[in-house]
């Protein structure tokens, strides 16, 4: 099992047929990026994973979570998401997609992994950091002095193929490489 924080970047990349920013593992040396929250109420993710032929499936209910409230200063807000177990192949990627709320959601912004070559994205609790800039009138994301992340990104590598060379038999089938 692995646990890591992953940083909603500011550069892009291509995985699986969607290229988009990156939600990786380092922050970017440079300045960060911002979008206006003016006019709006909440922020918040929704996520899916991403198949190699470019087939999307919804992790998430089908709305926004990990909501905080915009707020009137600048800061870090946390909101947690209870992620649940899901399989995935060696080839997937995770992609979360940012929305801001004012009479209804609306998408902002799009962030996608590596290929993580996975067996399954675990259940975890995630704590999603919400950076805002002065008085809550952006969300920023991109360096450390910007830093919007996914604590808590919990997956367990796939299972590596059985060395060349091998003998298996469960007693009724034996192969041999």
């Amino acid at each position: 099992m692995t646990t890591e924080t992953r940083i909603f970047r500011k550069v892009t990349h291509t995985v699986n047929g969607l290229s988009t920013y990156i939600l990786g593992l380092i922050y970017d040396p440079t300045l960060g990026m911002g979008l206006t929250t003016i006019g709006y109420s909440q922020v918040g993710i929704r996520v899916w994973k991403r198949d190699e032929a470019g087939t999307e499936t919804e992790i998430t209910p089908g709305s926004p979570v990990a909501v905080v409230d915009v707020p009137l200063d600048s800061g870090t807000f946390p909101a947690t998401w209870d992620c649940p177990q899901t399989a995935l192949a060696s080839t997937d990627a995770i992609v979360v997609r940012l929305y801001f709320y004012s009479t209804n959601w609306v998408l902002q912004r799009t962030w996608i992994t590596e290929q993580l070559g996975a067996q399954s994205l675990d259940a975890a609790t995630w704590t999603v950091q919400h950076f805002f800039g002065p008085s809550g009138e952006s969300w920023r994301h991109g360096t450390s002095v910007f830093p919007s992340r996914i604590e808590g990104f919990t997956w367990t590598p796939a299972a590596p193929p059985p060395p060349l060379g091998y003998q298996y038999s469960d007693g009724l089938v034996s192969i041999q490489h």
